[in-house]
């Protein structure tokens, strides 16, 4: 239907995101990568209705991307939709979204996970305007978050991948990161 050229309605899109969201846990393999076949597709044709799924659709390239037990050709697919969705998505609506991903307290990323989404995180900041950043209370959340994550002690590379991002959103707008900084807690100073 995708690659048919069909154009989808409201409702049939809304109905196919739902059944696409659900194909990210799929268990069997051969039914995930024919969905990884078609999902670069589906984000290419039709990225200006997708935005209200943004959030779901990076959340859960994310986590899978994450996942330990993944094969090499399923991890190349998964960082294709991801260069897809990096592309094809508003930087800003992709900080926003990494944002609210971060500070879901539901949400218990492995640190994989942390890892990878703060890798990606610091790849849209730096394609980022120094007016898209400012201080607000979800900001400051987010960094004190990944201030914490600075010193995990058990992953040398998320450690890096924290500062990194620490170091992109100083160098993104100073005034405006001084400015959270001085109003985050004493110890994330």
């Amino acid at each position: 239907m995708i690659r048919s050229g069909r154009v989808l309605n409201p409702p049939e899109l809304k109905l196919l995101t739902e059944l696409l969201t659900k194909r990210f846990y799929d268990p069997n393999s051969q039914v995930f990568t024919a969905f990884l076949d078609v999902l670069p597709d589906f984000i290419i044709a039709y990225k200006r209705e997708l935005n209200d799924w943004l959030y779901v659709l990076l959340t859960r390239l994310l986590i899978r991307l994450g996942s330990s037990d993944i094969l090499d050709s399923v991890f190349k697919k998964l960082k294709q939709c991801l260069s897809i969705v990096n592309s094809s998505f508003d930087v800003h609506a992709q900080f926003v979204a990494l944002i609210r991903f971060i500070n879901d307290n539901s949400s218990a990323p492995s640190i994989k996970v942390k890892e990878i989404l703060l890798r990606y995180f610091q790849q849209i900041i730096q394609h980022m305007e120094p007016v898209d950043i400012t201080n607000n209370t979800d900001i400051r959340i987010t960094l004190s978050k990944i201030i914490n994550w600075s010193g995990e002690p058990k992953s040398v590379e998320m450690r890096k991948a924290a500062q990194a991002v620490i170091l992109a959103l100083h160098n993104l707008n100073r005034p405006e990161f001084n400015l959270m900084l001085m109003a985050l807690p004493q110890n994330c100073q």
